[in-house]
């Protein structure tokens, strides 16, 4: 089992109470990744299984 992927990042829209963001989705992984960390470039970031851990993650960004 290999530990890399070759990730397809697909921009959607993701609805979390009311919170509506456009994020980064993997079509191989299904993982989202925050859009303010994220670099498709360097593929890099931090990635989430679910929607409210990355609303979770977002908002650490807004408190420093």
């Amino acid at each position: 089992m290999s530990l890399n992927w070759t990730p397809r990042w697909k921009i959607v829209e993701i609805d979390v109470e009311g919170i509506r963001l456009r994020v980064p989705r993997d079509e191989v992984s299904g993982l989202l990744s925050c859009p303010i960390c994220h670099s498709i470039e360097e593929s890099n970031g931090r990635y989430f299984f679910d929607e409210r851990s990355l609303i979770n993650h977002m908002i650490t960004h807004a408190k420093l």
